[in-house]
């Protein structure tokens, strides 16, 4: 998982963005000011949220996420809401540790091209 510019990849790469996201994307904020936009594999989002909500606290009262486009088959964009800007700062600290867990107990993370190395813990 890797922090990016997300209006900007979707819309130069993809000419998708559309009035539909961008009310959806001011919809969050204006409840969940703060957001993190990530490039991200389906695997790390599952353990994202199990993270988050063990951390900063339950979904839809203290944080929320948009998943907007796929780029791959287990891969995509993604944007965090945060309720407090603690909350997104402690989440952007967290971004290059996160790894999601195979069946093998493999802990890999994603370059998010669809390629996987081992996490290091």
């Amino acid at each position: 998982m890797e922090q990016i510019d997300l209006v900007l990849i979707i819309a130069n790469q993809y000419s998708r963005w559309s009035e539909d996201d961008e009310f959806e994307r001011n919809e969050k904020l204006a409840r969940f000011p703060y957001s993190v936009q990530v490039a991200t594999s389906f695997m790390e989002m599952d353990f994202v949220e199990e993270w988050l909500t063990n951390v900063i606290g339950p979904k839809r009262i203290s944080w929320e996420v948009v998943f907007y486009y796929k780029q791959d088959y287990d891969f995509g964009y993604a944007e965090y809401f945060f309720h407090a800007e603690s909350s997104s700062i402690i989440f952007k600290n967290q971004l290059p540790k996160i790894f999601g867990v195979f069946a093998d107990g493999k802990k890999l993370r994603t370059n998010c091209q669809g390629e996987y190395f081992e996490a290091e813990h």
